[in-house]
């Protein structure tokens, strides 16, 4: 079982690096993981879209910085 846990940590890290990219302070990187947002939502899948993304995207938005 932990070699599955390995595995499926190793497939979310690209997932996890793009969503870090949104927390970023360096505007250019912010904006680079919001062209990847399409990538980021394949990734994830329709569930995890609806419930992660789409709500942290919307808290992201009403962070009040004005890069999305």
């Amino acid at each position: 079982m932990a070699a599955s846990d390995s595995a499926s940590d190793e497939a979310l890290y690209p997932i996890t690096v793009l969503v870090d990219g949104f927390k970023n302070d360096d505007v250019q990187l912010r904006l680079n993981s919001i062209k990847k947002l399409s990538t980021i939502a394949f990734a994830l899948e329709v569930e995890r879209t609806r419930s992660e993304l789409i709500p942290f995207l919307t808290e992201t938005i009403y962070d009040g910085d004005g890069v999305l």
